[in-house]
């Protein structure tokens, strides 16, 4: 009897040691750290503000530049004399320049008239048209060849037509006034005259003739046009020798030169 309360004041003793230790424990958990203890292993650092960076934009994110075509500049009406050499020889202000038409005998110097655009549009033309008459004296039509530089305005033309750019040949008579019927007989022989059109360097080259010059009115004229290509017409390439708009080979254009008589009634001379 005397052992069984000793075991159990032993077992008190213990019981009440056990809690006090435990108390002990759950203080130090939850009693926060003082700073600077041991226990505390975080070192504190101090805040700085961030330095903004540029953004770096690559190529593929910046939009491709975009070139305005400059406005095209049309040809305006003018006349020049021009001494006619192996090379090539500009008449004044004109986009027009002159040369001898290979061995054939050529005058020793030309007028070039440059038509506005306006007369070449209503003989059904663009741009420009173009009439060449001896100045040397001489009596007889005679062969030159002449280079049309349309760098100036090749943007007057829709999208893929400059490489079909080509010359039509006509009587000048049609620029007169009124032309009378026989003016417009003749006119329905207006032709595509044979000639090369470089695309790169935007000249187009034909052989024209050179009216006599004790009478002009009596030569041809020729102006700008679209026309169909015997080559292919995106390869830059196009030779309008071989060309026929038609069975017969006379030119129809967007208005026929044959109806001149009611169309222009108040062409210049």
């Amino acid at each position: 009897m005397r052992l069984q309360r000793v075991q159990m004041w032993l077992l008190a003793v213990l019981s009440i040691a056990l809690l006090a230790s435990s108390v002990g424990v759950i203080t130090d958990l939850v009693s926060p750290s003082a700073p600077g203890s041991s226990s505390s292993q975080e070192r504190s650092v101090e805040g700085r503000a961030i330095r903004k960076v540029a953004d770096v934009h690559g190529v593929e994110d910046s939009p491709p530049p975009v070139t305005k075509a400059a406005a095209p500049v049309l040809p305006s009406a003018g006349s020049a004399e021009v001494a006619v050499g192996a090379g090539f020889a500009k008449a004044s202000d004109s986009p027009v320049s002159v040369a001898q038409a290979g061995a054939e005998a050529s005058p020793g110097k030309v007028r070039v008239e440059t038509l506005s655009a306006g007369v070449a549009k209503r003989l059904g033309g663009t741009a420009l048209g173009v009439r060449v008459a001896r100045a040397d004296g001489g009596l007889q039509a005679a062969r030159v060849r002449v280079s049309v530089d349309y760098s100036g305005f090749a943007n007057a033309f829709p999208a893929g037509s400059a490489a079909r750019l080509g010359l039509i040949e006509m009587p000048a008579c049609v620029l007169a006034a009124r032309p009378d019927a026989g003016c417009a007989k003749a006119a329905e022989s207006a032709r595509v005259v044979p000639s090369s059109n470089d695309q790169a360097s935007r000249h187009l080259v034909a052989d024209v003739e050179a009216a006599p010059g004790a009478s002009p009115s009596d030569g041809k004229v020729y102006v700008m046009a679209s026309v169909a290509a015997a080559g292919t017409p995106d390869s830059g390439t196009g030779n309008f020798a071989a060309t026929d708009l038609k069975a017969a080979g006379s030119w129809p254009g967007p208005r026929r030169v044959c109806d001149l008589v009611s169309l222009i009634p108040s062409l210049p001379s």
